[in-house]
């Protein structure tokens, strides 16, 4: 990388005398020498620099004992390790209340952790699963806040919101957020959304994995899924027939088939 500070680890494996040797900044007169033991004292030692890498990437390396210097161009650098895990209060519970709508509900709850490094995540992606009754246009106001206190809830004057405006398709079965977020320090945060409409068939089931966290760092970690299911709601539902058409006990066939007639006393009831 150019123009970055590097840290450059210096050892002294000669076997019977004690090595003066530095890097410095390339083109610099800087004579910073580390006196490393040799190996037969008992030393053999190790030595730690940090240097400020040209615009070709390029520092330099010297020797007490070598007029001239060794230029050595860096070609690649350690990006760091983002951890995804459980938010340290747990998972959140089912969001759906039997309100028929939510306001702020709360989803999904995780932390990143980007150990010394910062890193950014330029996209991040929920995936949706055993969807059922719901579409699109159910949700609404989608945002991941930033959990300030580690509490597992947004608690007032917790506003932070990073990640952009999430997208959700439910034919994809996806939630995305692609407006960068920069960690610099194990953060925890929870996705939650607004929902104008719900009915006893609404449910969904959100998952994160680090396959979803695009980042130029190495990943690692994982999360619980949690399932949010409107109070009566049956998971995993294929269809549902709303008996809304009728009167007494007959059920108005709409498809040109067959009437039926309900049985067993039932009463319609307008819902």
């Amino acid at each position: 990388p150019a123009n970055a500070v590097a840290e450059v680890i210096l050892a002294n494996k000669d076997l019977d005398e004690e090595n003066g040797m530095g890097v410095r900044e390339n083109g610099s007169s800087a004579d910073r020498l580390l006196d490393l033991h040799e190996v037969g004292g008992g030393g053999g030692d190790y030595g730690r620099m940090h240097v400020l890498t040209d615009a070709d990437s390029t520092i330099e390396f010297y020797h007490e004992d070598v007029s001239d210097t060794h230029e050595f161009r860096l070609t690649g650098y350690w990006a760091g390790t983002l951890t995804l895990s459980d938010h340290d209060a747990g998972q959140e519970s089912n969001a759906f209340s039997g309100s028929g709508g939510e306001t702020n509900a709360e989803l999904f709850a995780f932390e990143l952790d980007p150990g010394c490094f910062t890193i950014s995540v330029t996209q991040l992606v929920f995936t949706l699963s055993e969807i059922a009754a719901m579409s699109d246009g159910d949700w609404g106001g989608i945002e991941i806040i930033v959990d300030n206190d580690d509490s597992g809830d947004v608690d007032g004057g917790e506003s932070t919101k990073v990640g952009g405006d999430g997208v959700v398709n439910t034919v994809a079965g996806t939630v995305t957020f692609s407006t960068a977020i920069t960690v610099s320090a194990a953060t925890s945060y929870i996705l939650r959304a607004d929902f104008s409409t719900l009915t006893q068939c609404d449910s969904v089931t959100i998952s994160l994995t680090t396959e979803n966290i695009t980042t130029t760092a190495l990943k690692t970690g994982t999360t619980t899924s949690v399932t949010h299911a409107e109070a009566g709601a049956i998971q995993n539902l294929v269809a549902h027939w709303k008996l809304d058409t009728g009167s007494g006990t007959n059920a108005v066939d709409s498809t040109g088939n067959a009437d039926g007639t309900l049985v067993n006393g039932p009463v319609w009831v307008d819902d």
